[in-house]
């Protein structure tokens, strides 16, 4: 697989360049592969780009940023929270080091931090990480940045994950105001799942089944082919069903 990576990275111009939209053309061709399920080539692929980038500009060059990120987001996709992590680190470093503690990409990075601290029960770290991470976002981006946004419901799951509901719920809430301002109905999808799944789990299946319906309708505003296959994925309608169920049935547990 190394061997066809290296080959395909030499034959492409594009990737050769070692730019920034090299950079984003490796991190699309990476997440195709995951979602091929090619995990290994996935990772030849990135492995070997890294390798050119570092050969060209040294090992702590934020010339690395995007293919740091490229590694945190596979780590990320196959659930490998250790190495993760140690992506996670590196990439913070080199934001930390040439962008300063206030830039966005230092609060981007801290916030993929958390993201890798969560997994691995590092609870207060991870908080600590995605607090620091809004605060510089907000400051830089302002309070309705897509970046806080998602900061924002990174943390509300943590908080959802460690029982804290009414904390998670009021996140949760937060970030979708941003994005039903923005359009970005895919996110909304995912956040009012998330937003049903924490308060189901508090116990008030009403609200549960509230936020399922607006999942469910921000699903409708994505193009038609995709439908069926994201509620699939996600069992939105069936998860919906159940919620009702329950509702009609009180004595059941939350």
């Amino acid at each position: 697989a190394m061997l066809r990576m290296r080959q395909a990275l030499e034959a492409e111009p594009s990737l050769a360049v070692l730019d920034g939209p090299a950079d984003q053309r490796c991190a699309a061709v990476v997440m195709a592969l995951l979602g091929q399920g090619n995990t290994s080539a996935a990772k030849a692929c990135m492995s070997e780009y890294y390798k050119k980038k570092i050969s060209r500009f040294g090992e702590d060059s934020i010339e690395l940023n995007s293919i740091l990120q490229t590694h945190v987001f596979y780590y990320k996709a196959v659930e490998e929270w250790d190495t993760m992590l140690e992506w996670s680190s590196k990439c913070l470093e080199v934001c930390k080091k040439h962008k300063g503690l206030n830039s966005i990409e230092t609060a981007n990075a801290l916030s993929n931090l958390g993201l890798a601290y969560g997994p691995l029960g590092r609870f207060a770290e991870a908080e600590q990480a995605f607090k620091e991470a809004v605060a510089v976002q907000e400051k830089v981006k302002g309070k309705e940045a897509a970046e806080v946004a998602q900061t924002l419901h990174n943390l509300a799951l943590l908080y959802r994950n460690t029982e804290r509901y009414a904390e998670a719920a009021a996140l949760y809430e937060r970030c979708q105001k941003i994005w039903i301002k923005m359009g970005q109905h895919g996110l909304l999808i995912t956040s009012f799942k998330d937003a049903a799944v924490n308060f189901a789990r508090a116990g008030d299946l009403p609200a549960a089944a509230a936020a399922a319906n607006k999942s469910l309708a921000h699903l409708g505003k994505i193009p038609s082919e995709m439908r069926s296959q994201v509620d699939a994925k996600m069992g939105i309608s069936e998860y919906l069903a159940e919620l009702k169920a329950r509702v009609a049935a009180p004595q059941s547990a939350a």
